[in-house]
């Protein structure tokens, strides 16, 4: 009987309707809103060269990080030095290479036996040398100032690494995709910038086309949707939000309640995000070397700071919306009692 003096829009089933549209426009819009300040953070830190390459400047400075590198430079001059014609000559023309009961018989082959493992020893005495000689002029180089500019260079390559791999799957999904770093380069600028022995004995080792793998990262396919939906930037958001918001207000049967909602669901996603982004970085981001993953953490860090920045407000404007919804509402409702009262009093 009550709903058949009442308009249309406000029987029994189309409040429940506009509660239902009203409930779900408005966890739009606060998701919406969170997810435009996370676009903005992806184009400015994800997308851009220069964003990506400053975040990550850093680590140029990582003791476990310059160790890496100097190690990985040092064991190719091992290899390098062990393949080296002279040291395969040297073998060949002692009969240590051969085999067969012509190397193994006689005088002849009790000579090649003797000489074996002295041969062998001082070839890999040397090697280890070079390469320890490598190591310390790389460190020499890692440790300077003429490092972080060439990180910065190699870093960019490492951004378009990413960017491949978040644009399509340029990569093999069911392994995790690896962020690594070209040697090449890297000996290139310390073979310039350093002199006497230490670039003599970095211009032995040859361009040899090895990486250092640096970082992992899993599950990158999961993470392609949102990319694309957020590498222009959080604007097409801010007009989403907007829109359903507008949405909830008007469809709302209580529009101070509906503000409370629209502030408690944004405190509550931004809230979500900066809870969960920390551990998020542990989960997808690990160092291939152990010893790098206090450097893994701390990129992952100084990537996601600048977002629980942005998000941290969003969070404090959220609760804030609530909870002048909430006295809004019960004010609201109080006048709307005391004005029955008053009618009820007259009469």
């Amino acid at each position: 009987m009550r709903d058949s003096l009442r308009p249309w829009y406000q029987t029994t089933p189309m409040l429940i309707v506009r509660w239902v549209i009203t409930v779900l426009a408005a966890l739009g819009a606060a998701v919406s809103g969170c997810l435009s300040v996370v676009g903005d953070w992806s184009r400015d830190y994800v997308v851009d060269t220069d964003g990506f390459v400053q975040t990550l400047a850093p680590m140029a400075e990582s003791l476990p990080f310059q160790a890496l590198i100097a190690n990985q430079v040092g064991e190719v001059a091992t290899e390098t030095v062990q393949e080296l014609p002279v040291a395969t000559v040297l073998q060949e023309s002692l009969g240590l290479n051969q085999s067969g009961t012509d190397a193994d018989s006689g005088l002849l082959g009790s000579l090649q036996q003797l000489l074996q493992d002295p041969v062998e020893s001082a070839i890999t005495g040397v090697a280890d040398q070079a390469g320890q000689l490598a190591n310390e002029a790389t460190t020499q180089f890692v440790t300077s100032a003429a490092f972080p500019p060439v990180f910065n260079q190699a870093t960019q390559d490492l951004h378009s690494q990413v960017v491949a791999a978040l644009s399509g799957p340029t990569v093999d999904d069911s392994e995790p995709f690896v962020l690594s770093l070209q040697i090449d380069p890297i000996l290139d600028a310390a073979q310039s910038s350093l002199s006497g022995p230490s670039s003599w004995m970095l211009s032995l080792v040859p361009d040899t086309g090895q990486t250092i793998p640096v970082l992992e990262i899993s599950n990158i396919a999961s993470w392609r949707p949102l990319y694309k939906a957020l590498a222009e930037g959080g604007g097409n958001f801010v007009w989403i939000a907007v829109a359903l918001a507008a949405v909830a207000l008007i469809v709302a049967p209580k529009r101070f309640t509906t503000v409370a909602l629209i502030g408690a669901f944004t405190a509550t996603a931004a809230g979500a995000l900066i809870w969960r982004l920390p551990g998020l970085g542990q989960q997808m981001l690990s160092a291939v070397d152990p010893s790098l993953n206090e450097v893994a953490n701390q990129a992952w860090s100084r990537f996601t700071n600048p977002l629980l920045q942005s998000l941290e407000p969003v969070a404090i404007v959220g609760i804030a919306t609530a909870a002048t919804g909430i006295i809004l509402a019960v004010g609201a409702g109080i006048i709307r009692r005391s004005r029955k009262n008053a009618v009820v009093t007259a009469r």
